[in-house]
């Protein structure tokens, strides 16, 4: 599992490598979820500005069709928390669309 920041899919290498080497789900969240969750965060430096809901709102107009050409799977966590049914749902959806495999032991 890799978790990236935000800004990776600026890259065109690595939405590549991201397709080319992974099974990529997209966790969104809409502007309002995001504020409330980054209220008393600052350790962003992009969201230094006294516009935090401008910048975020720039920030998904560049980057969500970005993260719509690699994502394998989108789930939203808008009006819920990261806890166990978020977890369940995604345990879930990735169930359904990717099925995996075992690669044979080597001796």
């Amino acid at each position: 599992m890799l978790a990236t920041g935000g800004g990776a899919v600026l890259s065109p290498e690595n939405r590549q490598l991201l397709r080319e080497r992974g099974f990529v789900v997209w966790l969104g969240a809409d502007v309002d979820t995001q504020l409330s969750r980054l209220a008393h965060d600052r350790k962003r430096p992009l969201l230094a500005t006294p516009d935090r809901r401008g910048t975020l709102l720039e920030l998904a107009r560049q980057r969500d069709p970005l993260y719509a050409e690699v994502a394998d799977l989108h789930l939203s966590s808008t009006g819920r928390g990261y806890g166990a049914q978020l977890i369940a749902d995604l345990v879930e959806r990735v169930q359904a669309v990717w099925l995996r495999t075992p690669q044979a032991a080597t001796a």
